[in-house]
């Protein structure tokens, strides 16, 4: 079966991530940008980064292991890209061996252009594209750090500070087979990001802060994948799937082609994460590659125009139909915010309504929203760390709209929140409230850092209280202290305590035909609490419990536990669900079978067994039967496409009888009706 599906696979022309070229891996990831993780900020390095005069040197035995992802034509110039070249090392100026450096996007944290690995003496040498992008250093058991890209010439010595925790696990394709060369990205909104590239059993190590964390893994035509997970982490595994394509063109006024555009793919439904991001080409088309199958709804923004939304779909290794954005007129906002005559840390602006924006400030203190339609707004700008914000109504019609605002800092309190054992709490928001008059006074929030501390700042002078809050519940008790005289307080928050709940799934995968697919436990707590376990080898783990029951459960199967003192260990078995399959055939309107179709999962009843169980695509075989394995109980929304033809399959679920999935002709892509569902 597997061998089959890779024979068909080659025959789809699925290629692997990583390309061989005088025994160095290259990998090449597509140029797409994802604007959500674009408006986070970039944590400031704590890396070393020192210039000197480039110089004329031999490549880097690793140099051949970048490409750049923009496509050339053959008969096109190429242009010379400039090189960035040195040595990674440690505070005792010991080589790095291993470092992995990307350069990344202007807009987007996660996505890659290429990458180098540094060598057994840390050295390494690479091509830069473009300037104003970076390059991310990152290294196992160190923090990583991002440089400037300036495209000129230059060779540098970096120097990684120690730290960090470890998560590790592998990235495989629909078959369970291994992926080469993928990227594997971890970002924290406080920490920034790091980066590496899977070895040749598609295993990696990524050192990462402690703490939650998105992780990515793209590679050259493969969908990318998100998870979430709790560092450190083991055992995770990443399933990537066939990429796809969507294609489409943006006109303006009078059908004119509009150019650099930014053209958004926001997925819908069960699929997570932010939007997919490209630029228009002067003819006004546009190609977002290497995405996953589903439903999106797209948009184009401009200096001068915005388009409506428009929805999109495509199925598994397809290409869409062309999407047609048509923009209307619009402007752009300018703004700046100062604090005390600085930039604000983590500042952002918001904008409601005919069109509602959020923005991040960037580190200057400034932002640029496009593509706003006339109409009435109103605009907030928000600095957290002060717990200040600024108002106003602004009415736009055609002209493009600056503003500048200024603020004063106010007092602050700092602390510390702690175990009763003294360990630090990373992570937990605190929250300090008001007491007594003036009762108009700012409630302030914050995070604590890697070693526990906070600073809530934006307070007036008077009675506060500060407590920890976590996951939506109590974690502390209440501390009061009074702000006066331009005083700073500072406090400690003793947590009641916290605890970890591992759970084993017994029996896990063993009634499967195929791949079975990765099954999460769920906990459920107080207050509507919802957590998907993480992987730590073969157990999954809950960590940073507050005290009280809870209810862990895979499937139907549930148990009950309590966490009641800190730093307790309390381990759970529970058998793994059965699992069953949906079996069928793809056939066209004529009850002909149709081989070699991508089938997969689109929706989920309940919807959160979505994120409970990943079950890859399948193909159709060669007679148009297909096996959908490793289905835990529930129901299931079932889909294919086909040459631009699209079906689905209603909601069923393991053990039902095999079902028929007719593709009807001339159905467009982005149309989900038109689809007939019988059973043999």
């Amino acid at each position: 079966m597997v061998s089959d599906w890779h024979r068909r696979a080659r025959r789809k022309l699925l290629r692997p991530a990583l390309l061989v070229s005088g025994g160095a891996f290259v990998t090449g990831l597509a140029s797409m940008t994802r604007s959500k993780l674009a408006e986070k900020p970039v944590a400031p390095s704590k890396a070393r980064v020192s210039e000197a005069h480039p110089t004329p040197s031999a490549s880097s035995p690793h140099a051949t292991r970048y490409l750049n992802a923009v496509a050339l034509s053959n008969d096109a110039p190429r242009p010379s890209p400039a090189w960035l070249a040195g040595i990674v090392v440690n505070h005792e100026h010991s080589p790095i061996a291993g470092a992995v450096l990307c350069v990344i996007t202007k807009e987007s944290a996660p996505n890659s252009k290429g990458c180098t690995i540094s060598d057994s003496k840390g050295q390494f040498r690479f091509a830069l594209p473009d300037a104003g992008e970076r390059v991310r250093v990152s290294a196992r058991g160190y923090l990583a750090t991002e440089l400037p890209n300036t495209a000129q010439d230059r060779r540098v010595t970096i120097t990684l500070e120690s730290g960090g925790v470890e998560v590790a696990g592998t990235v495989v394709d629909a078959s369970g087979g291994p992926v080469i060369g993928a990227l594997v990205t971890g970002c924290r909104d406080i920490s920034g990001c790091a980066s590496t590239l899977t070895d040749s059993a598609g295993a990696y190590q990524l050192g990462v802060t402690q703490g939650w964390i998105d992780l990515t893994a793209e590679a050259q035509a493969y969908s990318r994948t998100s998870l979430r997970v709790q560092a450190p982490a083991v055992g995770v595994s990443l399933v990537i799937a066939p990429a796809s394509i969507i294609n489409g063109i943006v006109f303006g006024d009078d059908d004119v082609p509009l150019a650099d555009m930014t053209v958004s793919a926001w997925p819908e439904g069960a699929m997570p994460g932010g939007p997919v991001v490209v630029k228009s080409q002067p003819d006004g088309t546009f190609k977002i590659l290497d995405v996953a199958p589903g439903q999106y709804a797209l948009e184009a923004i401009g200096e001068q125009f915005r388009s409506r939304r428009e929805a999109a779909f495509v199925g598994v290794a397809q290409a869409s139909t062309t999407v047609v954005l048509r923009a209307e007129p619009a402007v752009y906002f300018n703004a700046t915010l100062l604090v005390d005559e600085q930039p604000c840390e983590g500042a952002y602006a918001t904008v409601s309504g005919p069109i509602e924006v959020v923005r991040v400030f960037d580190a200057s203190g400034q932002l640029r929203i496009e593509g706003l339609v006339p109409g009435r707004y109103e605009v907030s700008a928000e600095c957290p760390s002060l717990a200040a914000d600024i108002r106003e109504t602004v009415d736009v019609a055609h002209e493009p709209i600056t503003r500048t605002w200024s603020m004063v800092a106010a007092a602050a309190v700092r602390g510390q929140v702690i175990t009763p054992s003294g360990r630090a709490v990373v992570g937990v928001t605190v929250e300090v409230r008001p007491v007594g008059e003036p009762a108009a006074r700012r409630t302030s929030m914050c995070s604590t850092d890697g070693a526990g501390e906070f600073l809530c700042a934006g307070l007036a002078s008077g009675a506060y209280s500060a407590r920890v809050s976590q996951y939506n519940l109590t974690a502390s008790d209440e501390v009061s202290f009074d702000i006066g005289n331009g005083r700073v307080p500072s406090v400690v928050l003793e947590t009641p305590g916290v605890g970890t709940v591992r759970v084993v799934v017994d029996g896990s995968g063993r009634d499967c035909v195929g791949s079975c697919g990765t099954v999460t436990p769920v906990i459920e707590g107080e207050r509507d609490l919802r957590l998907y376990g993480e992987a730590d080898g073969e157990h999954f783990v809950f960590r940073d419990l507050p005290f009280g029951p809870y209810t862990v459960s895979v499937g139907s199967d549930a148990r009950r536990v309590v966490v009641t003192h800190d730093e307790e260990m309390v381990e759970v078995h529970i058998a793994s669900p059965p699992r069953g399959s949906v079996r069928g055939r793809v056939v066209d309107t004529a009850g002909q079978p149709l081989p070699d179709v991508w089938v997969n999962v689109a929706r989920t009843q309940p919807e959160w067994l979505m994120a409970t169980v990943q079950i890859p695509p399948t193909m159709s075989e060669s007679d148009g039967s297909f096996v959908l394995d490793g289905l835990v109980p529930g129901r299931y929304s079932i889909e294919a496409t086909h040459d631009g033809t699209h079906g689905q399959l209603g909601l069923v679920g393991p053990g039902d009888p095999a079902v028929v999935l007719r593709l009807e002709p001339g159905v467009p892509a982005n149309d989900a009706h038109g689809l007939s569902v019988r059973s043999n």
